[in-house]
């Protein structure tokens, strides 16, 4: 695995990679703002390039429209940087000895899709290497669902988070997964019928979790059933599945009365186990 952090700056995520290139830096320069180069290592080819700060810079969607960035830093050949709607996306590129030392850095909101992100980027900077190489036939054959997976936990992504209020607590997990939402759908709700007044799928409820019936459903996006404790309702659990980078995002939160926050931490640790042993699911199912 090469170089890649995941910080947190001012507030925001912020993904760090680097790489040593046998380069020099005029070389890596040229890969990173030649229109023609760009198009064999960046997800989108360039359309127009305005090399200057304040400058377009625009990219062929692939689906007959376009979009457009806007450079927010130039010094040749030593930095480039530009933004695309709220991401900055900078390449710092420094002199060293036998090449280049390139240092890439991602600046975004959406921390769940940061495993994706790096994921992207990776074969997005292994292309850049061999752009830089001078080879004709780019090749890049890393599996990016098996890296996403173990930069989940390596991030730290896997964990949920709880908080306690005068209304009572809550558990949430939001956690990105590299297939379609009804992929997902199917796997937790098996060849059981979801409708409202029906019983909940085992798939939806972790182990230790005693559920009553569904309250609320839309296939594939969301799903919302009460939950007991001592044969009382105590609490609601809530699915929601929408597109995040690569696949779904699934969301699930579970709300407790006031007076049982002694249950917060065992839900929290259950549904890590839970939601964590449906993504190892999914994962095994596309090999």
């Amino acid at each position: 695995m090469k170089d890649v952090a995941l910080l947190t700056v001012d507030g925001r995520s912020q993904l760090r990679m680097e790489r040593h290139l046998r380069h020099p830096p005029e070389k890596v320069w040229s890969a990173l703002t030649d229109p023609e180069h760009i198009g064999r290592w960046y997800p989108f080819p360039a359309v127009e390039l305005d090399l200057r700060e304040g400058g377009k810079v625009g990219f062929d969607a692939g689906d007959g429209s376009t979009f457009e960035g806007v450079i927010t830093e130039v010094d040749p050949p030593k930095v480039f940087a530009f933004r695309e709607e709220d991401d900055l996306l900078r390449f710092e590129i420094t002199p060293e000895e036998g090449g280049t030392l390139l240092v890439f850095s991602h600046t975004f909101d959406d921390r769940p899709a940061s495993a994706s992100n790096a994921s992207g980027w990776t074969d997005c900077l292994d292309a850049l290497e061999q752009v830089v190489e001078g080879r004709d036939d780019i090749r890049v054959d890393n599996d990016s669902v098996a890296l996403h997976e173990r930069l989940v936990k390596e991030f730290g992504l896997d964990q949920g988070s709880a908080e306690t209020t005068a209304a009572g607590w809550t558990v949430r997990y939001e956690r990105q997964l590299r297939v379609p939402a009804d992929e997902v759908w199917a796997e937790l709700s098996g060849s059981d019928a979801v409708s409202v007044g029906g019983a909940v799928p085992s798939g939806f409820a972790h182990p230790g979790l005693s559920a009553t019936e569904v309250t609320a459903v839309t296939e594939s996006e969301r799903v919302e059933f009460e939950w007991l404790n001592d044969g009382k309702p105590a609490g609601t659990v809530r699915y929601e599945f929408q597109p995040g980078n690569g696949g779904a995002r699934m969301t699930v939160v579970q709300t407790g009365e006031p007076g049982s926050e002694v249950l917060r931490d065992p839900a929290l640790r259950a549904w890590h186990d839970h939601v964590e042993g449906v993504a190892d699911e999914l994962f095994k199912a596309r090999a």
